[in-house]
């Protein structure tokens, strides 16, 4: 009976073990492949995530809503300078030039000014004044910019907010993670021992095949989930750190 309870757990390690192998065979760019078999071991140091301790003005999406509330401003400033006079210098002259001599041979069209130069030179100051009335278009533009900027102050607000929940609850799942793993290491450690000693009776006639089987299961099932637990780790500490990367 306990044999037969042992039989769909087996089966379905040996589904895990199956699927789990034809995505490492992807992962690795290979079509997968039944009769393919891993030569090594799978036994690793796992990431610790300790560096992983940026500032959350450093992620990607806060950086983001501070360049937009940057341009806004920007655009009000560039918006209100419009508002200034402006002064015009304006010159022209005649680009005709005098003979060497009032008789030269030379002297056509072009030489016919000898004495007189002609040109004119202008300054004036240009100054819209329709931004001083209310309701004119200048002051309507520049109440939608300051609104614009005004929303994107709360969204940034509210993102550095978002952003730092987030580095917490991304800092504790890591560190919860790191606990489990060195937990998991201890049962791994421990089951490993409990199934040469179980090993050891089977060889020496005092103890059972069923005895060695579920102590090899164990052992099988903890070294699974300890590698379930790194992988979960690393797949926390690519995604903490995907968020600092990119420019605005």
């Amino acid at each position: 009976m306990n044999v037969e309870n042992l039989i769909p757990d087996l089966r379905a390690l040996e589904t895990a073990r199956q699927s789990a192998m034809s995505r490492f065979q992807e992962m690795l760019g290979f079509d997968p492949k039944p009769d393919m078999k891993l030569a090594g071991s799978l036994e690793g140091k796992a990431e610790s995530g300790d560096g992983a301790t940026p500032s959350e003005y450093e992620r990607f999406d806060v950086r983001q809503a501070q360049q937009s509330e940057r341009l806004l401003e920007t655009a009000l400033k560039l918006h209100e300078r419009s508002l200034l006079p402006n002064l015009i210098l304006q010159y022209s002259a005649d680009p005709t030039l005098n003979g060497p001599e009032r008789n030269s041979p030379w002297r056509g069209a072009n030489w016919s000014q000898t004495e007189d130069l002609n040109g004119a030179l202008s300054l004036t100051l240009y100054w819209n004044l329709d931004g001083f009335l209310p309701g004119s278009g200048y002051r309507v533009k520049k109440g939608e910019i300051e609104d614009r900027i005004a929303l994107a102050r709360e969204s940034a607000a509210r993102t550095l907010t978002e952003a730092r929940d987030d580095a917490l609850d991304q800092a504790r799942a890591i560190r919860d993670s790191r606990d489990r793993i060195a937990n998991l290491t201890n049962v791994v450690e421990a089951s490993e021992r409990a199934y040469e000693l179980t090993d050891l009776a089977y060889k020496v006639g005092t103890g059972l095949i069923l005895d060695l089987q579920d102590a090899e299961v164990a052992w099988h099932g903890a070294r699974i989930r300890l590698l379930d637990e790194r992988l979960k780790l690393l797949s926390l500490i690519c995604d903490f750190e995907a968020k600092y990367e990119g420019e605005p």
